[in-house]
């Protein structure tokens, strides 16, 4: 496979149909791979991020013991979202989204370039035919 320099270049060649068709499945098979990757880093980091919640909940609670004071959910929710360490987490996972969300969108683009790629060629073929000649037979 050719190397992959801008996947979002989405434009037709009408003069190189017959290229189009042959790099239309690779372009699309890439973007969908980087895609699906953008769904699983999220996904992956997502779950770290329930996991650093959990940690810091256990943190919280243990020192609010230690200290003999109260703290309701509330209280623990907060201090768990004020908490450095978590304000970049959510950061990271918001910049993921960002990204599975680009993805998604270009694998889509992709998909439709391959039905607009597949209506020209269709009328690149009805124009070939209606400028051949009729044979005998066909009159």
């Amino acid at each position: 496979m050719e190397q992959v320099t801008d996947y979002r270049k989405l434009e037709i060649d009408d003069s190189d149909l017959d290229g189009e068709l042959n790099r239309q499945a690779a372009m699309y098979l890439h973007v969908a791979e980087q895609a699906v990757n953008a769904e699983v880093n999220y996904e992956l980091f997502k779950g770290q991020l329930k996991q650093l919640e959990a940690q810091l909940d256990a943190a919280i609670r243990a020192q609010a013991a230690a200290d003999k004071r109260k703290v309701t959910e509330a209280a623990i929710t907060k201090e768990i979202e004020r908490h450095p360490d978590h304000v970049k987490a959510v950061a990271t996972l918001i910049g993921l989204r960002g990204k599975k969300e680009g993805f998604r969108a270009v694998r889509e683009s992709w998909h439709m370039r391959k039905d607009l790629l597949i209506q020209r060629c269709i009328n690149e073929r009805s124009d070939i035919d209606l400028a051949k000649p009729m044979t005998y037979n066909e009159k």
